[in-house]
């Protein structure tokens, strides 16, 4: 830990610390309007969108055609934002979005940004659907969603010491260089964000509070207080700091950050740490480069690598307590090749480590689990890169919306400008795992996992047709041809079956060491967008 931290220290001391390329917030020179230039005069602009989307899916739930899980469904989403601006160095942000409170009354509206089509509000305890529709056919004829805060803060700047600073509070979109550990500009966080210039640069510095969570009953309560965990009732909240650094330049931009979490009472369903924990204080830092050697090329790297502890209410092989230690790493690069005004080329290869011994819920009270090399995310629910694997089906994870946690992946890509309205672009994936895993639950004679790292190869892609300035019409999708880790054993249908090498099992049961081949997953969505 002290040898990663004197490397990761001594290079951003290179770089010169600074805000990140996936910043937290814009530039002073865009996001402060110059043309307010006194308190007397007050800018209000008014902003938002309509989108309207249908999306179809099929196998991307259990990779079986004979499960049927073909599903298709229109949503629809509303953002409306007001930006006040009292003064040349001050203003205020507000965005409100729907949520979707309709679809069942236990959803937290907090976390959604659609609405469903036609799933009017339910009643409380699953009951019949309400609705405003009267007569002989009482259905439909209900209003959709309901608007909540997805942005409120204030910004302000001004000379500090010869230097520009400023400061933005309240609840804001957050995230990290290319998004790879911390991505949270989904529906953001309550944070306090402190700038300022680096004297002498085009640079700039910054810290950062994100309050997580606040008010966990459970903490406190004394559970495996030998563990030296929280024994009163004032630990019950999550808070990251961050310090962050970017130096901008004609050919090449360097940044860094370097991220505190401490959890008092930390709980994961991905095994991560475990669903019983006493805190998790968890560090993660970043270094990335943006690169263009010429007009028409740019490249970007980013690099993430991870360490910390959560202690559990666990006990290793000597029945001591134990901590769980975290080791993750995770790396991208990437190349963007414009052939002209109409043609560009993009390639990528991205790595993130995986844990040696699984992502079940079970890991946590192994007592061989007691290091976690598995890459660390905390991200929000939109397509991180591809369209089916990771965003629409399970990952190497063990769920959806893991981003590159157990995942490495080659990707090539190319975009055209059709016409002057028109924009179509393709990739093609190869995705593996970094630690084998049986994704569908495929199992040896024996009973064990019949694991692999072939997850598969994935086509997307994308039109857009620009109706109008700022109306958008969109489709994509994407294709996965699933690999061996996608595949799941065969079910006896019989009174019983014989287990090849042996044995038999009873109708119902899965049949060890018989597996079949996953079928393919797919999805596709198209959408209509209207910006003001």
């Amino acid at each position: 830990m002290k040898k990663s931290l004197v490397v990761i220290l001594s290079m951003l001391l290179v770089l010169g610390l600074s805000v990140s390329a996936f910043a937290l917030h814009q530039s002073a020179q865009t996001e402060y309007e110059p043309g307010v230039a006194s308190n007397d005069g007050v800018l209000i602009t008014l902003g938002g969108s309509i989108r309207v989307r249908g999306e179809l899916k099929n196998n991307t739930a259990d990779q079986n055609d004979d499960h049927s899980d073909r599903s298709a469904a229109m949503d629809s989403r509303v953002r409306i934002s007001l930006k006040a601006q009292t003064s040349k160095n001050t203003y205020g942000f507000i965005e409100l979005e729907n949520g979707n409170f309709d679809d069942w009354w236990w959803k937290d509206s907090d976390t959604a940004d659609t609405y469903t089509w036609g799933a009017n509000t339910a009643s409380w305890f699953g009951g019949p659907s309400e609705t405003g529709a009267t007569g002989f056919y009482q259905n439909g004829n209900a209003k959709r969603g309901d608007l909540r805060i997805r942005q409120a803060y204030i910004a302000h700047q001004g000379e500090a010491l010869g230097m520009l600073t400023g400061v933005k509070a309240g609840h804001m979109l957050l995230g990290l260089g290319e998004g790879l550990f911390f991505d949270h500009t989904k529906f953001g966080d309550d944070a306090i964000l402190v700038w300022s210039e680096i004297p002498g640069t085009d640079g700039e510095m910054a810290f950062t509070t994100i309050k997580l969570s606040e008010g966990n009953s459970a903490a406190g309560s004394g559970i495996c207080s030998s563990c030296g965990g929280p024994t009163n009732a004032e630990a019950d909240d999550a808070t990251a700091y961050v310090l962050m650094a970017s130096l901008p330049g004609d050919k090449i931009s360097i940044s860094g950050d370097i991220t505190f979490l401490d959890d008092q009472d930390y709980s994961s369903g991905l095994g991560i740490a475990g669903s019983d924990t006493e805190g998790l204080h968890f560090w993660n830092f970043g270094v990335r480069a943006n690169a263009q050697p010429m007009d028409n090329l740019s490249l970007k790297a980013d690099v993430e690598l991870q360490k910390g502890k959560a202690k559990l209410n666990r006990v290793d092989l000597s029945g001591n307590p134990a901590d769980r230690e975290f080791s993750g790493y995770a790396w991208l690069i990437g190349a963007d090749l414009d052939l002209n005004d109409t043609y560009a080329l993009n390639a990528e290869a991205a790595y993130g480590s995986g844990d040696k011994v699984d992502y079940s819920p079970a890991a946590a009270t192994d007592p061989s689990g007691e290091k976690f090399e598995g890459f660390v995310t905390s991200l929000g629910g939109s397509q991180h890169y591809t369209y089916v694997y990771e965003y629409r089906t399970a990952s190497a994870a063990g769920a959806k919306g893991t981003g590159l946690t157990n995942t490495w992946y080659l990707n090539l890509g190319a975009s055209a400008k059709a016409t002057s309205d028109i924009s179509v672009s393709t990739d093609l994936y190869f995705l593996r795992a970094a630690k084998a895993v049986a994704i569908g639950g495929a199992l040896n004679s024996d009973g064990t996992l019949n694991t692999s790292k072939k997850l598969g190869t994935e086509i997307d892609a994308k039109i857009e047709y620009q109706i109008e300035k700022n109306l958008v019409y969109y489709v994509e999708g994407g294709y996965l041809f699933t690999g061996d880790a996608y595949d799941y054993p065969q079910v006896c249908s019989s009174t019983s079956c014989p287990i090849p090498g042996g044995g038999s099992v009873l109708q119902g049961d899965e049949i060890p060491g018989a597996n079949e081949t996953s079928d393919n997953a797919y999805a596709v969505r198209n959408g209509l967008m209207l910006s003001f």
